[in-house]
């Protein structure tokens, strides 16, 4: 067994994580609980229905395993073909929100695909029929039956001018969504009025961190309607097909976000202690996790080498993943994780030592032609 390696197993990585900055809003949709009950700023209420002066369901909510804990997901009722339907609504949103500049920021999960007048469309945040009643904001996935597959798109008014984003590929709003199915998505939407981090873009999506369409307008207005609908939807085939996790939002323009598979490193029973993870992976596969001090991974190496981001030696990746147990082999648990504890004063042999780790994720279902997914490498000085 390598030096490394002997520590590693007595000890752990941490990781240092900057405080939230600007953060208005998060629910984490794990439970009825937790949607009373938001992390950071007010609590989010289940629609009664008859406030609105279009036809509407009113919903049930079901829960399922999301990136973090569990998801929020539409369970049965009454729905109908063409029909709007909510479940959660955030009353005066304006409180939350900022009409010159923000981020709403959320996962979002599909098991079917959407269909005009079967299960369509989703709405993560907001309606936009009339600023009298709604919050002048959506952020929507959607598939109308001129268009070639679903497309998620943003759009805002606040009782101004409606400016919603567009593809830069086809000039078509929003962005379209191919083999989305089966996977967590990432979905942003950025608004600033003076031009979103120094450029002329005003309006921006992004998914999975990347933009996929965005608008250089600045014509919607000030005004807040007095609720928004959060995870609404519409049509009839809606029980259980799509879920959404994690909602937040922010009083920036944020343009970097944290969507990848990762992992990560806390102290949590005084100096010494530890625990090292890996989050947000699909539940029940077999998770592989590299850790080395080479320093070809300093600097401008960073992110650069072969084994996900990672240098490392082969030998050592070897050794590592032979050994079949945690905290380098191991299994993601019903919510995409995996947690390794280390006691007291198990990381004073790791002084001064810079470490980088990266992990692989595998479906054991599939070990022929594996799918794999992979973290962002994560480095500390110890």
């Amino acid at each position: 067994m390598s030096s490394l390696a002997k520590l590693v197993l007595t000890a752990c990585v941490l990781a240092i994580v900057a405080p939230a900055q600007s953060l208005t809003f998060w629910n984490t949709f794990d439970s009825n609980a937790a949607i009373q009950n938001s992390v950071v700023g007010p609590p989010l209420a289940f629609y009664g229905g008859g406030d609105r002066p279009y036809q509407t369901v009113v919903a049930s909510t079901a829960y399922r395993p999301g990136v973090s804990g569990n998801a929020l997901t539409l369970g049965p009722a009454p729905y109908l073909a063409g029909i709007r339907t909510h479940a959660i609504e955030l009353p005066n949103p304006g409180a939350v929100l900022n009409p010159e500049r923000g981020t709403i920021e959320a996962w979002w999960f599909n098991r079917q695909e959407l269909a005009p007048y079967v299960n369509n469309a989703h709405t993560l945040f907001g309606q936009m029929p009339d600023c009298s009643y709604e919050a002048g904001m959506l952020l929507y996935v959607n598939h109308p039956a001129f268009w070639s597959t679903a497309r998620v798109s943003f759009m805002i008014k606040l009782c101004g001018a409606t400016v919603e984003v567009t593809s830069p590929v086809d000039g078509i709003a929003g962005a379209p969504l191919v083999n989305a199915l089966n996977q967590w998505l990432h979905f942003a939407a950025v608004w600033d009025r003076a031009g979103i981090a120094g450029t002329t873009d005003r309006v921006r999506l992004y998914v999975n961190g990347q933009i996929v369409a965005k608008s250089t307008a600045s014509t919607w207005g000030t005004t807040f309607g007095p609720v928004a609908a959060v995870a609404g939807a519409a049509d009839w085939d809606l029980p259980y097909k799509y879920f959404v996790d994690e909602m937040k939002f922010w009083d920036a323009a944020k343009t970097t976000f944290d969507t990848h598979f990762g992992v990560y490193a806390a102290q949590i029973d005084g100096p010494g202690s530890a625990i090292l993870g890996a989050y947000g992976g699909p539940p029940g596969w077999t998770y592989f996790t590299a850790i080395t001090a080479d320093p070809l991974n300093a600097g401008a190496g960073f992110g650069a080498g072969p084994w996900g981001g990672l240098f490392i030696s082969p030998e050592e990746v070897l050794f590592q993943w032979t050994t079949q147990q945690a905290p380098f082999v191991g299994s993601l648990d019903a919510w995409g994780d995996s947690r390794f504890l280390w006691g007291p004063g198990a990381l004073s042999a790791l002084a001064g030592t810079t470490l980088y780790t990266v992990t692989h994720a595998v479906d054991p279902t599939s070990w022929v032609s594996p799918i794999v997914v992979v973290s962002w490498p994560t480095q500390v000085t110890l």
